[in-house]
């Protein structure tokens, strides 16, 4: 780099010295890139990585879907045992689907007969009770 610096020098007419300070520059600059190059590698390695977007889950517990309809577990829960949410259970974990909720919310969540009249609710919830006991 030096002699390529002289000979621009010879043939433009710089003197020595004004090719050894471009010749500096040059160099300072190049190791500069590097420094910085290094350091910002090195940093952005060092940034705690973000967490993975997590897609919309399909399925909730109780508690997930509470949160998200801004009410408590145990009103989810009394909207599953109304009959007013579909829930899917396993075992001793009931998990709810996600269309489910937000369809439930799209309409409210305060019809609590769900379009029925009083007789057919409660009709319907003394039936889910017979369901219940019979098990």
């Amino acid at each position: 780099m030096w002699v390529t610096e002289v000979e621009r020098a010879r043939t433009t007419g710089f003197s020595i010295e004004e090719a050894m300070r471009e010749a500096f520059r040059e160099v300072v600059r190049d190791e500069l890139r590097t420094i910085i190059r290094e350091e910002l590698a090195a940093a952005l390695f060092a940034l705690p990585k973000a967490p993975a977007l997590e897609p919309a889950r399909l399925y909730l517990d109780p508690q997930a879907a509470a949160e998200i309809a801004g009410v408590s577990g145990k009103t989810v829960r009394r909207w599953i045992q109304d009959g007013l949410l579909k829930a899917t259970k396993f075992d001793r974990l009931i998990r709810i689907a996600r269309a489910d909720l937000d369809q439930l919310m799209a309409t409210g969540g305060s019809a609590r007969s769900g379009g029925l009249t009083v007789d057919e609710a409660v009709a319907r919830i003394g039936e889910r009770r017979r369901q219940r006991t019979s098990k």
